[in-house]
């Protein structure tokens, strides 16, 4: 049968022998495009997989944190905070720019 093909293929005028082989070569180059795109499309979707992974590693471990510094925040008591050295102020901080009205800073927003 191959020897049958090659004896048709020898027996073709030379234009169209041309024409085949070019034809050939420009399947070849279709079929390795294509492989290529199939593989860089399988790479992109693990890298997209690999960084939801981290995405919400990423996220859990913030709100690991959070958390922790949730907990932390709500240990502060007023007598913690004195005996670590904080010191009150009794009065609000007043802000004056040239050309604007006065305005009112607190810094003890609790």
């Amino acid at each position: 049968m191959v020897q049958k093909i090659k004896n048709n293929i020898a027996s073709i005028d030379y234009r169209e022998q041309k024409l085949f082989w070019y034809l050939f070569g420009i399947f070849f180059i279709l079929l390795a495009s294509y492989g290529f795109l199939v593989e860089s499309t399988i790479r992109h979707a693990l890298s997209i997989e690999a960084m939801q992974r981290d995405g919400a590693a990423l996220s859990a471990t913030v709100d690991t944190l959070e958390s922790k510094y949730l907990a932390l925040e709500n240990t502060i008591t007023p007598a913690a905070a004195t005996a670590e050295g904080f010191v009150p102020a009794n009065v609000n901080t007043i802000a004056v720019l040239s050309g604007t009205p006065a305005v009112a800073v607190s810094m003890n927003a609790r």
